[in-house]
């Protein structure tokens, strides 16, 4: 278990909550295997990462093509996003394996991106499976510019299974104020609640 909390803990290695990262991305660089977890304590600034791996991050995050997990306390822990720059996280290059459960996690803040996908999550590659446990998703946003879905998610030819989780007053201009689906997506929804997610085009 890899270990990130708001501000760097102890010896700042990751090894446990008393050592925790104060940086994600360096968190993220830390899960290199099968069973991996990333554990989330409180509130912390998740930033912009490629989960299909990224040479350009600091440290540079290795393409993740196993199962990991990345998850918050029992009662939720936060990944806040950054306004109008960048989404959360992307999947969008050959990814074969990769199998990422989030767990127990609040995704916000991340507001106003302006390039296509949603604003939480953009997966569109085949063989990648996502699951989503207790999370909530609250006011996410694409620009009024973007003409593709998803103020949280926006899912093509990956599978992704949503259980028990939270889509609340999450924007977009078309295609799903909470989640656009295309593609061959396989897509499973169950026991979730979506309030005021809302798009503005009539279209």
């Amino acid at each position: 278990t890899v270990w990130v909390a708001a501000t760097a803990a102890g010896a700042a290695n990751g090894t446990s909550e008393a050592d925790a990262y104060g940086n994600f991305t360096t968190a993220l660089a830390d899960i290199t295997a099968a069973g991996d977890v990333l554990r989330v304590v409180g509130i912390v600034a998740c930033g912009s990462h490629n989960l299909s791996g990224s040479t350009t991050s600091v440290p540079p995050v290795p393409a993740k093509n196993f199962q990991y997990t990345i998850e918050g306390d029992a009662t939720g822990s936060t990944l806040t996003g950054t306004g109008g720059l960048t989404r959360m996280f992307t999947i969008n290059a050959a990814s074969g394996g990769q199998d990422v459960t989030f767990r127990n996690i609040k995704f916000t803040g991340s507001t106003n991106y302006s390039a296509g996908g949603g604003a939480v999550l953009f997966s569109n590659q085949p063989g990648v499976n996502i699951t989503f446990e207790n999370c909530r998703f609250e006011g996410n946003s694409l620009a009024s510019t973007v003409l593709t879905g998803g103020g949280a998610l926006s899912i093509a030819s990956s599978s992704v299974t949503i259980i028990d989780c939270l889509f609340k007053e999450n924007q977009a201009f078309r295609n799903g104020g909470a989640i656009f689906i295309a593609n061959l997506a396989n897509v499973t929804i169950t026991g979730s609640t979506f309030y005021k997610n809302s798009t503005a085009d009539t279209n």
